[in-house]
């Protein structure tokens, strides 16, 4: 008398591949989530309403500044501080974002663009919001750590924030933070130590104007 396997071998094979295959996906997020808890923060949407500020204008670019922030020009772009708050910050404008070129190429890889498409056919606003709103895609953990600052990695309050029907994004911690405004060609990177209220840095950065 012959026994024979009972059930469907390529069917078995199939839920066996697929165990594993999650068992190690599971893992893979816990590690990260332990190690690299930042991967797993996605853009929240805010809503800005209005700040009291002063309307400054400098060098073709605009902004409101909130009350009892002081600005002044430097070699490099702007910086505001204010003593009372303790704050300080600076505005720098670039004409891209730092290393894009070498980042860009990075995101050419076929496995990463099964989830985010054609880079090239993207603006940098759209590609950085596309690839932040990812939380469990191991896939694109690489290309989203290079993107959050690390200063983030375990800070308290951390968050990332995209106000409403503007291209800002925000990095923001309880003692530190950094705007990336889009005004294309141009981007201005805002950086900010101390504890600044957000829903005023908010208002600050999306007043931002640039020429």
């Amino acid at each position: 008398m012959v026994l024979r396997a009972s059930g469907n071998p390529g069917l078995q094979y199939i839920i066996g591949i697929t165990i594993i295959a999650l068992s190690i996906y599971a893992f893979y997020l816990l590690i990260a989530s332990q190690n690299s808890p930042q991967l797993f923060l996605t853009p929240i949407p805010i809503d800005t309403g209005p700040e009291a500020c002063e309307h400054v204008t400098l060098d073709g670019c605009s902004l409101c500044i909130p009350q009892g922030v002081s600005l002044e020009t430097v070699e490099s772009g702007w910086e505001f501080f204010s003593p009372q708050e303790k704050i300080r910050g600076k505005i720098e404008v670039f004409t891209g974002l730092p290393r894009e070129t070498s980042w860009r190429q990075s995101l050419r890889n076929p496995f990463i663009r099964a989830f985010i498409g054609d880079e090239a056919s993207m603006g940098s606003f759209e590609l950085m919001e596309k690839i932040l709103k990812k939380k469990y895609n191991p896939t694109l953990m690489g290309a989203k750590a290079g993107l959050i600052p690390p200063w983030v990695k375990d800070a308290p309050e951390a968050a990332i924030f995209i106000p409403r029907d503007d291209q800002v994004i925000i990095f923001s911690t309880e003692f530190q933070s950094l705007a990336l405004v889009f005004r294309e060609p141009h981007i201005a990177m805002v950086t900010v130590d101390g504890r600044m209220e957000r829903a005023s840095l908010a208002a600050m950065v999306t007043s931002i104007t640039l020429p």
